[in-house]
């Protein structure tokens, strides 16, 4: 054989051995929840940096994590201090020693976009639809942009007049029509023109009959059908509609439905497969209201964490992420961890199955170790679905619950709850959904904090509670401060929509709205009502909400949940002089 042959080989060799599985045993971390914005600099700090400058030989990592220690306190001084300029000595000898002998982690950021791009396109199926034709835009505008303002009959009316002008029909593309009779669609649902709505739907399946707009119309309609007591209708109408969606979520929605609009013949049967699953979840908890029934999570599972006491078979590149970031979790340099985690993550989620599992819970574990749960809840919620679909109950034993759904701050929300009257598992509900527990989240929108208050709220806030602190918006980043106004806030919200649906509801979308939808739907049931909840994003977050609120409060009883923590029935609507 040539050397080329011999080459050859000892590459396929190098290849095959970087590709086999790695053994590696979990460690132990506790997760880290930082109040004040990171970096800030503060007693407990300065203890560790001289914890660090007392080392005769620190290692690479020591050595950056005391630079962050020194740019931290640094910025708490004026430059003319004289600590100041030793420190500027101690940072510019620091930078040059770890730049001699420093290991690069690699370029991240490129292989996380990477990762992310494949995780959206394997998940997108809905078709992009949009106007395109100027005129038939303006007037599409005008009767959506009239919807939006609640002024639904001038909107249907719009709608309807827009569909009769044959000359910018005849112009229209498929797709353009198709929208134009999905916004009739919902207009009519929202003023119970069943007969207009029906034949809006037809329209719909005529066009696109597997479309995600034809199958949340046949769910609309199916709910409009029940609440008229149509029920045989509203069923027929549910299993004949083509639904390309297999979410777990979509799955568990259709099943649960189906046993509501069959409650009155099948009783507890309807909801058998629902009762057997292991993760509780909205649509869970909502078959318990309908049925009486309590459930319980034996004690043992509530905080086990089997999967750490079993060694993890995995790839080399994943278990080489892990290796990095709990060595930078070790020292303290949580923000580097959080990159190499994030990829793990994606890594592991792209193709979820049973075996990943133990995996997967040790990346969130290391993932709250360094501060970063928002990825921690992402990799529950992949879990969660594994579960779902598992027939096998004893394959992921269900012992983390506790990881799941984490009680930091207590002191600062116990305080601030029990000064205004709010249940401070609401408050963990909401914050868990609103931040992941980050006091330094940022929306698109502006929000800001723990609670995702925007300032110009925040500053009203403080103005009506004058015994509270004095405003300033970067206080919004501070958890204390934060909690103290979003719980006051809550507190208002509580006396004027006295239920949590319409307390989330608020909280996520304004009172306004949510005033106008209890109006129109507030006479249905709890789960009726929140399907018809029209912004979707608000739906969603309101089903979060009370998922969140049940486990916190299950938590407190040993996995009991008990049937009196939700009315299923709202309160009669009733007018309110509050603004916003």
């Amino acid at each position: 054989m040539g050397n080329k042959g011999r080459y050859g080989l000892l590459l396929l060799g190098c290849l095959l051995l970087c590709q086999c599985a790695v053994k590696h045993q979990p460690q132990v971390f506790e997760p880290y929840f930082h109040l004040k914005p990171e970096g800030h600099f503060s007693v407990e700090l300065l203890s560790e940096r001289e914890a660090l400058r007392s080392l005769s030989n620190p290692s690479r990592l020591q050595k950056k994590r005391l630079l962050q220690l020194y740019q931290a306190e640094q910025k708490t001084l004026a430059p003319s201090n004289y600590h100041y300029e030793r420190l500027d000595e101690e940072i510019r000898y620091l930078q040059s020693d770890i730049e001699s002998e420093d290991e690069p982690v690699g370029d991240l950021g490129d292989q996380i976009k990477e990762q992310v791009t494949r995780h959206r396109a394997s998940s997108r199926s809905d078709k992009r639809r949009s106007l395109t034709s100027g005129d038939l835009k303006r007037a599409y505008d005008v009767a959506y942009q009239l919807w939006n303002q609640n002024e639904n009959l001038p909107a249907l009316a719009q709608v309807t007049e827009l569909l009769s002008k044959s000359d910018l029909i005849k112009e229209a593309s498929e797709d353009e029509i198709y929208l134009i009779y999905y916004l009739k669609f919902r207009i009519s649902i929202d003023v119970a023109q069943l007969a207009v709505a029906e034949h809006a739907y037809q329209k719909l399946k005529e066009i696109d009959d597997c479309d995600s707009h034809t199958s949340t119309a046949a769910f609309l309609l199916a709910l409009s059908f029940f609440g008229n007591e149509a029920n045989e209708k509203a069923k027929g109408l549910l299993l004949g509609q083509c639904e390309t969606d297999q979410s777990v979520e979509a799955k568990q929605k259709k099943e649960y439905w189906l046993a509501r609009f069959s409650e009155s013949e099948l009783g507890d049967k309807g909801y058998q497969n629902i009762f057997r699953g292991l993760v509780p979840d909205y649509y869970l908890y909502m078959s318990l209201l309908r049925r009486g029934k309590k459930l319980k999570f034996p004690s043992e599972m509530m905080n086990a964490k089997t999967y750490l006491t079993k060694e993890l078979s995995l790839s080399s590149e994943i278990a080489d992420l892990i290796r990095k970031a709990e060595e930078r979790i070790g020292v303290g340099l949580r923000s580097e961890a959080r990159r190499l985690l994030r990829l793990a993550s994606l890594k592991l989620r792209f193709e979820p199955e049973v075996s990943r599992v133990p995996a997967l819970l040790y990346v969130a574990h290391l993932s709250q170790a360094a501060g970063y749960q928002l990825e921690a809840f992402r990799i529950y919620s992949t879990v969660f679905d594994i579960m779902k679909e598992s027939d096998d109950e004893a394959a992921v034993p269900f012992d983390f619950i506790h990881e799941v759904y984490p009680r930091p701050f207590q002191a600062e929300v116990e305080s601030a709850s029990m000064m205004w009257g709010v249940d401070p598992d609401l408050v963990y509900a909401l914050m868990r959904q609103e931040s992941a527990f980050n006091p330094e989240a940022h929306s698109s929108a502006g929000a800001r904090g723990l609670l995702q208050l925007m300032p110009f709220l925040a500053e009203n806030l403080s103005e009506q509670w004058r015994a509270g602190p004095y405003y300033s918006e970067p206080l919004l980043f501070h958890g204390d401060e934060n909690i103290r106004w979003s719980v006051f806030h809550l507190n208002q919200l509580q006396a004027i929509a006295p239920h949590l649906a319409l307390v989330a509801a608020s909280y996520n979308a304004g009172y306004s709205r949510t005033s106008r939808w209890w109006e129109r739907f507030g006479h249905l049931p709890l789960d009726v009502f929140i399907e018809l909840i029209p912004v979707r994003e608000t739906r969603k977050y309101v089903k979060i909400v009370i998922r969140n609120f049940l486990y916190y409060k299950a938590q407190r009883e040993e996995g009991l949940v008990r049937l009196g923590w939700l009315p299923f029935k709202l309160p009669p609507y009733r007018l309110s002089s509050f603004s916003e």
